[in-house]
């Protein structure tokens, strides 16, 4: 499901003169990743990345573990991914694609995109993302009762992830000024697929989608309903 959710939204854009690419990363045969899907402006490099990995009932019933597991396997993955993405963009201003074709940085700002397949309630809140990502990066989780095997390989799992946002996180740190307060969270944003596709039946090019998708992602509105703040701040902007 993963690949052909990837594949769908990259013919959505593409069918609707979106200007996007999407492609194995690296040089031939020394693949280094894959791009899910990468929209161009002028102004912007988007960098996509489509993960099918839904909260379980155990998640959503408020076991901690089980939420925990379900965000590293979609979300903290993903954010790993792209950052990965964006810190090789930072180094040499490029991506180069095995197939022997480049995407050139060329000084325009990078937003990094989650996209995931179904609904994460109050975390698609741009804010509420970015600062559970800040406060998690490198923490340890450890058991305080009795946990099963299973259960303390899934912990283990969820420290891996934990620890490589910690190393990402460095490494784009150490590509940006010293005195600059932008770190690696700054320009992410997460949203599911309901969200872009109710964006798409108007805005119908790559500048104006990119510009809904910004649209007040700095402002702090307490609704953490991106649907909401969107037709409002879209009222507001008129």
């Amino acid at each position: 499901m993963g690949r052909a959710f990837e594949e769908r939204m990259f013919s959505r854009m593409m069918s609707l003169g979106i200007r996007c690419r999407r492609g194995d990363l690296g040089t031939k045969g020394a693949k280094s990743g894959d791009a899910d899907l990468i929209i161009e402006t002028d102004k912007l490099v988007a960098l996509c990345e489509f993960k099918k990995k839904a909260l379980t009932r155990v998640s959503n019933s408020g076991h901690d573990l089980q939420l925990a597991v379900d965000l590293s396997r979609g979300l903290f993955s993903a954010v790993c991914q792209l950052a990965k993405q964006e810190i090789e963009l930072l180094k040499t201003g490029r991506l180069k694609f095995v197939d022997g074709s480049e995407l050139a940085l060329n000084g325009r700002r990078i937003l990094k995109l989650v996209i995931s397949l179904s609904d994460h309630g109050g975390l698609h809140d741009a804010n509420t993302v970015r600062n559970m990502l800040r406060a998690l990066q490198g923490a340890t989780l450890t058991p305080r009762v009795d946990i099963s095997s299973g259960q303390a390989a899934d912990m283990e799992e969820v420290n891996v992830a934990l620890k490589l946002l910690a190393t990402r996180s460095q490494e784009f740190s150490e590509l940006v000024d010293a005195d600059s307060k932008v770190d690696l969270y700054d320009g992410l944003l997460f949203h599911n697929v309901f969200f872009i596709e109710q964006l798409l039946m108007t805005e119908r090019t790559a500048d104006k989608l990119l510009a809904a998708l910004t649209l007040g992602m700095r402002i702090v509105t307490g609704t953490r309903d991106p649907f909401f703040d969107h037709a409002d701040l879209s009222r507001a902007s008129l």
